[in-house]
């Protein structure tokens, strides 16, 4: 097998695990306030599903936080948590972004409902 269908299977695994992980995070949160549980989730999935470049701005990819966990505490020096840390902050708050809208439609569908609900009674 050639080094490109290695990552290829080691992504799937990695993806299904993460997958297995999100669904014991949402069978956990299931009795959360919809906020508090949303964040979670939220950052659960970002922090799962964000590959970035091992190697500069090539080759093959990774989960952007274990680059970002490994650059830290690995001894390089430097700034250099910032390559694959920035674009996975901008990934969360991208999420938080999308989270916070779901949760402002959410309200507005719910004080609509209400204020029907009043008018028929």
């Amino acid at each position: 097998m050639a080094f490109e269908n290695y990552q290829f299977l080691s992504w799937i695994i990695y993806l299904l695990s993460a997958l297995a992980v999100m669904i014991v995070t949402l069978r956990i949160t299931r009795s959360w306030p919809m906020t508090l549980r949303g964040f979670i989730v939220t950052t659960a999935a970002v922090l799962f599903a964000f590959p970035w470049y091992v190697q500069g701005s090539g080759g093959p990819l990774a989960p952007a936080v274990i680059i970002t966990f490994f650059e830290t505490f690995g001894g390089v020096e430097g700034a250099s948590w910032m390559r694959a840390g920035l674009p996975l902050l901008g990934g969360l708050a991208l999420g938080y972004l999308v989270l916070a809208l779901f949760l402002w439609v959410r309200r507005s569908q719910v004080e609509t409902e209400e204020e029907g609900g009043e008018e028929a009674a």
